[in-house]
């Protein structure tokens, strides 16, 4: 996530040029304590940590003026984001990217660039392609159907995800999702314009490549979590380990304002910006949450190192570290541990382990 902010920051300078004070206001999204779960409850760098980052130097990739380079660094690291499994968006968002710049080359007569960018959409395409051979549909819920029969609920669903980012709590209610419902309106004029712009003029220099890229992953994954988490309530759609690739949308939104042309309501916006990421960028109440499953872990990690029995530790520390053991081999995966000495087991002698 450090790399993530930092990366922002370059892409930022690619773009237009300097850095600004109020370039701090994406940084501590990026660095937030709202997405405390992915640091917290489960740590998985291929969840957001990951993907945000590739995602950001995809980003920087399409500043890159050889075009040669560019498309190799378009090309390799679309087909990283892609299987990282929640970036997989991204590689569907590149091809038609790269479809709107082989039209405008193609106005431009320039075969070798033209070659380039259809070779690079061809690897991209295949990228996908490995991606989802065989790939296996293993919902998190049995009963997940598509549509939902509460399908007018997806909207709201959305809604509650980017109120969570926006509003310091309480964003399952009736203002939370109307807030989001808001929020989802702008992000949509945003990419309308920016991909008007791309369109018809190319990306002259504005990124409006970049925030297209930004805002189109954020809304179709948000779309999709709604899709697969409605079934178990609206409340899932706060869940602070989505907030990572939502956060591509306030990324995008703010290289879109970076092109205001008016330099008093731009500071005056990012005021604004500033106020908000102050009041839900360090959320304090949530630092009891992290706490209470740092606790929890550690009491477990202590009970089951003496019993070495996941029923019993989970008894012991009142604390469940997996809903059902049995289905993932858990007794089986600990054991492998103990004998490497990996995680829990890495600082104990084998005397201990015996």
């Amino acid at each position: 996530m450090v790399l993530a902010a930092i990366t922002f920051l370059w892409l930022k300078l690619r773009l237009f040029g300097k850095l600004c004070w109020y370039d701090l206001v994406p940084v501590l999204m990026i660095l937030s304590m709202k997405q405390w779960e992915i640091y917290a409850n489960t740590p998985n760098v291929s969840h957001a940590a990951l993907p945000l980052l590739l995602i950001l130097l995809l980003c920087v990739s399409w500043t890159v003026g050889d075009y040669v380079v560019r498309y190799v660094l378009i090309a390799g690291i679309n087909f990283f984001v892609t299987f990282t499994g929640f970036g997989m968006f991204i590689g569907i968002i590149t091809p038609v990217l790269l479809g709107i710049e082989c039209w405008h080359t193609s106005r431009n007569h320039n075969e070798k660039q033209l070659f380039a960018i259809l070779c690079t959409i061809c690897f991209s395409l295949i990228s996908i392609a490995l991606f989802y051979h065989h790939y296996l549909t293993q919902p998190a819920v049995d009963w997940l159907s598509f549509p939902d029969q509460k399908w007018y609920l997806y909207p709201a669903f959305m809604a509650i995800e980017y109120a969570s980012i926006i509003l310091p709590r309480d964003a399952v209610s009736f203002h939370g999702v109307v807030i989001g419902l808001l929020a989802i309106l702008v992000l949509l004029a945003l990419f309308g314009v920016a991909g008007f712009r791309l369109i018809i003029l190319g990306d002259r220099g504005k990124g409006d490549i970049v925030v297209v890229l930004l805002l189109a992953f954020s809304l179709i994954f948000s779309a999709s979590a709604a899709v697969g988490r409605l079934g178990l309530g609206l409340e899932v759609a706060t869940s602070s380990r989505y907030v990572p690739l939502l956060t591509t949308a306030a990324i995008g939104a703010y290289i879109f304002l970076m092109n205001f042309p008016r330099w008093t309501e731009r500071t005056v916006v990012m005021l604004v910006l500033l106020c908000l990421v102050t009041i839900t960028a360090v959320p304090l109440w949530q630092k009891k949450a992290a706490t209470g499953f740092r606790r929890g872990k550690s009491a477990w990690v202590a009970a089951y190192t003496s019993t070495k029995d996941v029923a019993r530790a989970d008894s012991i520390a009142g604390f469940k570290i997996y809903p059902d053991p049995a289905q993932t081999n858990l007794d089986r995966k600990l054991e492998w541990l103990r004998i490497h000495h990996y995680s829990l087991f890495r600082n104990k002698t084998n005397n201990d382990n015996n």
